[in-house]
């Protein structure tokens, strides 16, 4: 791995650089090109293709990564004594895709992580919308309009049965109690790009894991930073504001950055009617806010939104999401 991150910045960078290559050229160049430049190269067209293979010992396999590797936020302890199961974590480590360490099992790269959930998860679950992208008179994305249908897309049942294995330990009050276990936003985050990749075949959706953010581009079309978020405390939150647009305002020009979101999912007890909203200044600054409140089976869900529209400001309070 370490040859072909030489490679691409030799081939692709090093003209860009004197000397030094700063972590904002980096970013830069995933969002732009890395994953499309990596997929001309032998292990990654290897890879796909054997990903990609239509019998039921791979779509199980491919089902067994969604649900318990590729989602979970950590180093993953295989327990199962399932010689089906074994069979799965040989053919990863095998493949590349997980490694070993201190007897635990983590994804052996960021890069690795990104690529099989923009190329391989959504030609795996094509799970989208059956109507088309909503857009504005000017060809760009609504983007509120957008994640409100993907929600709505989202495979409940799904979520609620891998939320026992891929999640944290709530900081606030969930059902009238403490410490309770609510689903991380690496799982939020994974579905939302399988289901918005199916969706927008026009623009490319880079999965950032770092921050748990969804970057939305494609060729002279503007650019959306879309932050996730996961049951957290105010304090938590407005950290995760200032967090997300930061890393929207490092983005080059070039990328033309006109959406700015944080989607909050939360399950914490709806003790008031006012989520947590930006400050005047983070708003001022270009950040949207969605608060998507789902109680733990899933089978309740409200929205509370505040965003910039052509109209001005435009606010959504405790409206109920209809599950499909």
């Amino acid at each position: 791995m370490v040859g072909l991150y030489g490679h691409l910045i030799a081939e692709n960078l090093i003209y860009k650089i004197d000397g030094n290559l700063d972590f904002t050229t980096w970013q830069n160049y995933i969002i732009k090109s890395l994953y499309s430049d990596i997929q001309n190269f032998p292990m990654f067209e290897r890879l796909k293709n054997t990903l990609l293979e239509q019998n039921e010992d791979t779509r199980n396999a491919m089902y067994y990564l969604r649900s318990q590797v590729l989602s979970n936020s950590g180093p993953y302890s295989f327990k199962d004594k399932d010689m089906k199961i074994l069979k799965f974590f040989k053919f990863f480590i095998n493949e590349g895709i997980l490694r070993a360490e201190n007897e635990r099992f983590v994804i052996s790269s960021p890069i690795i992580h990104s690529f099989i959930l923009q190329y391989i998860m959504p030609n795996v679950f094509k799970n989208c919308p059956l109507k088309n992208p909503p857009l504005h008179d000017n060809g760009s994305i609504d983007i509120f309009r957008l994640l409100k249908e993907a929600i709505n897309t989202l495979d409940k049942n799904y979520i609620r049965s891998t939320a026992f294995s891929n999640n944290k330990v709530a900081q606030v009050t969930v059902e009238s109690q403490s410490n309770v276990l609510v689903p991380h936003e690496n799982l939020y985050q994974q579905e939302l790009s399988i289901i918005l990749t199916n969706w927008l075949e026009k623009w490319n959706v880079i999965s950032q894991n770092h921050g748990y953010n969804l970057v939305i581009t494609a060729p002279e079309r503007p650019t959306a930073v879309i932050g996730i978020a996961a049951t957290k405390t105010s304090k938590e939150i407005n950290e995760y504001f200032d967090q997300t647009l930061t890393y929207a305002h490092s983005l080059k020009p070039e990328f033309d950055v006109r959406d700015i979101w944080v989607i909050h999912f939360t399950c914490q007890d709806l003790t008031n009617k006012c989520p947590h909203w930006p400050t005047k200044e983070q708003e001022a600054a270009g950040l949207n806010t969605i608060h998507i409140w789902h109680n733990l089976k899933f089978t309740k869900v409200k929205i509370n939104a505040r965003w910039k529209g052509i109209n001005g400001t435009q606010e959504i309070i405790e409206e109920d999401i209809k599950l499909s």
